[in-house]
């Protein structure tokens, strides 16, 4: 499951953290077994994966508003997450935004942002609803793992939407706590995906 978009900007500093002093973690499945040399086997030769275009705004925010209605939101729900689901040029510009495209178009996004020298946040990810389900979304979890590690993070930080925890499970992540939606009143989870030297 991708679709990730959250419907939370800004509830990181209302992170209700769990304690857990254990250090020695081992890197996850998802990981280990598609590491950077293996990336090029599990993708498509016909996607490929770049920084989305300034002109592109309208047609990533038509795609998140489409894939978060996928999973059966009503039109109040995603009324009250409509800013939140907005690319707009200063996003792409400002930020990592990357698309998977094929050559009839767009089939997927992410954007992520830096939060400190050490952490990346994952603040959208999307995948058009054709194609949920088909690896798009795993593609783009790859590279944005790969942009992290040359970023110098060490870990990728989730506010997740609860139909996309089971991917982000999937791809390593680490469940850490919890913050409530500041749109929706939702408690959501968070989740860090541990980055690892290749």
């Amino acid at each position: 499951m991708v679709n990730a978009s959250t419907c939370t900007s800004g509830l990181l500093s209302g992170l209700t953290s769990r304690d857990d002093t254990k250090d020695e973690r081992v890197p996850c499945s998802f990981l280990t077994q598609h590491s950077p040399r293996q990336h090029e086997r599990i993708r498509s030769k016909a996607v490929i994966i770049d920084e989305a275009r300034v002109d592109e705004a309208d047609v990533l925010t038509r795609l998140a508003l489409a894939s978060k209605q996928y999973w059966g939101y009503d039109d109040d729900f995603i009324e009250q997450c409509r800013s939140e689901l907005i690319v707009d040029a200063n996003d792409i510009e400002s930020d990592r935004v990357f698309v998977a495209r094929d050559n009839a178009g767009v089939l997927g996004f992410y954007v992520m942002r830096s939060m400190d020298e050490s952490r990346e946040e994952l603040d959208m990810l999307f995948v058009e609803p054709a194609f949920i389900g088909r690896g798009v979304g795993g593609e783009l979890m790859l590279h944005a793992i790969d942009a992290a590690r040359e970023s110098g993070a060490s870990v990728i930080v989730i506010v997740s939407d609860p139909y996309a925890a089971p991917f982000y499970e999937h791809c390593g992540g680490e469940l850490v706590g919890s913050s409530v939606s500041s749109s929706t009143g939702r408690t959501l989870p968070v989740y860090e995906v541990p980055l690892y030297s290749r």
